[in-house]
């Protein structure tokens, strides 16, 4: 892809903890490295558990059947955990990306669009980074990419948020049921 900008933020704490953003185009896309790493640690020590020492004999049978039933279990968790992780993380517009290095820290929160409008924030946050200079210069990228992208925002300002028309809604069925009291009282006391 032309135009491509990739930068990895890695937790100065837990060199574990990695959060890989790649910006082309207009599109921001996360990759979350570690999430799954930990999945496959708790399938693991989940397999382990309770299992005592092998002993130079055949294993009892009921530690066989114990291992066959944990079997099943890794194989529908690991895809089920991929497949959170790869719906959370689909490809965002630069506009509804905002991000900051403060701190020697990292936060980055991307908007999920349905319907045109934003409905939830996605939250990464990394403090402090491994490379607070590379976390500037991601966030100065973002910032000029989001200059030069055009706005994908069906309304301006406080009406691109499903929340905003939720409370809108909201509001005006309290006026309409206050409006209609008061149009049953003037009724019943005529």
């Amino acid at each position: 892809m032309e135009n491509t900008y990739t930068y990895t933020a890695r937790s100065a704490v837990n060199a574990e903890e990695v959060i890989t953003f790649t910006l082309y185009n207009n599109s921001l896309s996360i990759g979350l490295g570690v999430p799954l790493e930990h999945v496959e640690r708790a399938i693991a020590a989940g397999a382990d558990e309770g299992e005592e020492p092998e002993s130079a004999g055949e294993e009892p049978k009921e530690k066989t059947d114990a291992k066959e039933k944990k079997a099943p279990v890794k194989s529908w968790l690991k895809p089920m955990a991929i497949s959170a992780i790869e719906r959370t993380t689909h490809p965002f517009n630069v506009n509804d990306v905002s991000a900051s290095a403060t701190g020697g820290g990292l936060s980055v929160i991307a908007w999920v669009r349905s319907g045109g409008l934003r409905l939830a924030p996605v939250v990464f946050k990394l403090s402090p980074v491994d490379n607070p200079d590379a976390a500037k210069s991601f966030v100065e990228e973002l910032e000029r990419r989001k200059k030069a992208a055009p706005s994908k925002a069906t309304f301006p300002g406080p009406l691109d948020y499903w929340a905003s028309w939720v409370a809108a809604g909201f509001t005006a069925l309290i006026f309409l049921v206050v409006w209609l009291r008061k149009q049953y009282k003037q009724r019943a006391s005529a």
